[in-house]
């Protein structure tokens, strides 16, 4: 990733939240509007499902997270999309990415919380239980949190 991208990067994950603006318009070329798109839902949602375990499944403890980041780096760079990385921090720019139009930044972690002795299922073995639910340390903060930006922006991109 180029050294003006690394820049801005830093920069719009320092802002505060009334800095970001959001215009719907810009974000496609010609400022034109996309209505209507037919998205292969049942095909992404099984790539974030799985992504997802990925996630649980490493250990990924605050300031231990190396392992989750090179798992999301990886991925990311696997759906074609340029990745930039400082520490376990991974970022990546949309295609279209211009810094003269406003920017959405879609930000999260990946660290999780130490395990406690009284999780009652196994807290890295993703779990995905008949009712749809999945169980697993992060599974929720913010392991869905991370994988539904992610897997929008590139449904997006």
């Amino acid at each position: 990733m180029d050294k003006k991208r690394t820049k801005y990067a830093k920069a719009a994950l320092s802002l505060p939240p009334e800095k970001v603006e959001l215009d719907f318009c810009n974000t496609l070329p010609n400022n034109n509007m996309q209505t209507e798109k037919n998205y292969p839902i049942a095909q992404l949602t099984d790539e974030a499902v799985g992504l997802l375990k990925q996630l649980i499944s490493i250990p990924s403890v605050s300031r231990e997270e190396k392992e989750a980041a090179d798992a999301l780096q990886q991925y990311i760079e696997q759906q074609g999309i340029s990745t930039g990385r400082s520490g376990n921090n991974v970022w990546c720019f949309s295609p279209g990415f211009d810094t003269s139009r406003p920017t959405l930044l879609l930000n999260s972690h990946i660290d999780t919380v130490k395990p406690v002795a009284g999780w009652m299922k196994q807290p890295f073995k993703p779990q995905l239980e008949s009712n749809g639910k999945l169980y697993g340390l992060g599974s929720n903060d913010a392991g869905a949190s991370v994988v539904s930006l992610l897997q929008t922006f590139i449904a997006l991109s």
